[in-house]
């Protein structure tokens, strides 16, 4: 399957037993995982992602 370049993806998505939340908007340069300190230990060694720790107090980058 094919996706129009303009299609509208989701804003939010999880799995069913929600382990863990992605968010995203076509505004924004980033996207935010959220989920266990071991998912987010992974994600931030992953060498072919740019990952960086956010906190609930920082602010959203557009």
């Amino acid at each position: 399957m094919a996706l129009d370049e303009f299609a509208e993806l989701p804003d939010l998505w999880w799995p069913a037993d929600r382990a863990w939340c992605l968010g995203g908007d076509v505004d924004l340069t980033s996207t935010y995982v959220g989920g266990s300190a071991e998912l987010i230990a992974g994600l931030l060694a992953a060498p072919d992602l740019e990952a960086h720790p956010v906190g609930p107090d920082d602010t959203v980058v557009g």
